[in-house]
């Protein structure tokens, strides 16, 4: 899968999960798991994993001690656990939101007091593909290189 893909993956899932009416306490974090689930499934396991794959990339690269002294702000402290999962929820806002944080760590000051932004360390968003990849091969674990499938 490339980027493109990648991304067009997540920032659909994003707009299908807005589209969906949540519970009173359902935060959108919980929807669009669903929504990407969803969209994972309509793949192969190759993809899938492909998706996986280009998201382990995208937190790695956000892997940077500004994007961390945001989470640290935001979520009042942060441990090393945590800014694994406020990536994922980075990850999870859609390509502009992400690419922006990138270059400017302030801008997630903007974006997380937008309707429909979760709270920036919900875990589950990182297990969906490996999860639905586990639905359809049986298998646990998603190779690491790609070049095994």
């Amino acid at each position: 899968m490339d980027e493109d893909e990648f991304w067009k993956t997540v920032n659909g899932s994003r707009e299908a999960a807005r589209a969906i009416p949540r519970r009173p306490s359902e935060d959108f974090i919980a929807v669009h798991e669903r929504t990407l689930a969803d969209a994972l499934k309509r793949l192969s396991p190759e993809e899938v994993a492909g998706f996986e794959w280009r998201f382990r990339e995208a937190s790695r690269r956000a892997y940077r001690w500004g994007l961390w002294a945001a989470a640290y702000w935001l979520c009042g402290g942060c441990s090393d656990d945590g800014f694994t999962d406020f990536r994922a929820c980075l990850i999870s806002l859609g390509r502009a939101a992400y690419e922006s944080a990138l270059h400017d760590p302030d801008s997630l000051a903007d974006v997380v007091a937008l309707p429909g932004a979760p709270y920036m360390q919900a875990e589950g968003f990182q297990y969906v593909a490996s999860r639905v990849y586990e639905s359809m091969t049986g298998s646990s674990s998603i190779p690491h290189d790609p070049h095994t499938l």
